[in-house]
């Protein structure tokens, strides 16, 4: 698996917690077209986006963000369907990355988003 970063003002607790949790080969790049699939992610007007983390696990490219919306805190999960042969599920998603506990999911357009890893 691959992990690439934008890192955004001194996240670098973030850009760690990527590094321990999905693979130490985290490079600072240009943008590429990693990026370029996750151009047109819709975000909320009241959502602000803290970090973003981008990668590919089983050759299906997902960005995590972090994220903080009226006073709660997450994470979540985008993936495209474009980029996909198969449908996505909650579960499907879930196990692939390891996720436990309370989670949301959604589809909004050609993106799958599962958020978890709530705080207030």
């Amino acid at each position: 698996m691959e992990i690439q970063k934008r890192l955004l003002a001194s996240h670098s607790k973030w850009y760690r917690f990527c590094a321990r949790k999905y693979g130490r080969r985290i490079q600072r790049v240009g943008k590429e077209e990693l990026y370029k699939i996750f151009d047109e992610v819709p975000i909320e007007p009241d959502t602000r986006i803290l970090a973003k983390a981008y990668g590919k696990k089983d050759s299906i490219p997902f960005r995590i963000e972090e994220w903080s919306w009226d006073g709660i805190y997450g994470k979540t999960i985008v993936i495209s369907s474009k980029q996909c042969s198969t449908l996505i599920t909650e579960e499907d998603i879930k196990t692939k990355f390891e996720i436990k506990g309370e989670t949301t999911f959604k589809k909004v357009g050609q993106y799958y988003f599962l958020n978890y890893d709530f705080s207030i």
